[in-house]
């Protein structure tokens, strides 16, 4: 039998993130307490957490892309390697210093599937995309 992977967000390093940058809000909040312009800060600080929070909560629940070395489900369609049409990837630098790669897995020429190199397992998936001889213009890390 096969170990099957998935290619998912990194949702909990995500939503620690956000808790983080809620919990700054509330610091700075507290800190400033005397100071009006200190509460208005860490309240609007707070407030994005808690969107980026939620926002990652709803994009948590999206599919996940299951893969082995033979083939791969979204949901539960099973496709083929064979089956993709092509492998749309386009780079963007989101920091100075972090470029990340966004990837759209298409057959019959419909997008099944969207991803970015910070998903987990993104290497190990490129490489099942090599091994099987689908063009594209990844590298794994």
């Amino acid at each position: 039998m096969t170990s099957r992977k998935q290619l998912k967000r990194q949702s909990r390093k995500n939503i620690r993130n956000c808790g983080i940058f809620i919990f700054l809000g509330y610091i700075y909040l507290a800190l400033g307490v005397d100071y009006e312009d200190h509460i208005f800060y860490g309240t609007c600080i707070m407030l994005v957490g808690a969107g980026l929070l939620i926002y990652e909560f709803i994009r948590s629940k999206s599919p996940v892309l299951i893969f082995d070395k033979n083939e791969f489900y979204i949901d539960e369609t099973r496709y083929s390697y064979k089956d993709i049409t092509r492998v749309d990837s386009w780079h963007q630098i989101r920091a100075v210093y972090k470029r990340t790669v966004y990837v759209k897995i298409i057959v019959d020429d419909k997008v099944v599937y969207k991803f970015d190199s910070d998903y987990e397992n993104y290497n190990e998936f490129v490489k099942q995309l090599t091994r099987h001889h689908i063009e594209h213009k990844l590298s794994d890390r």
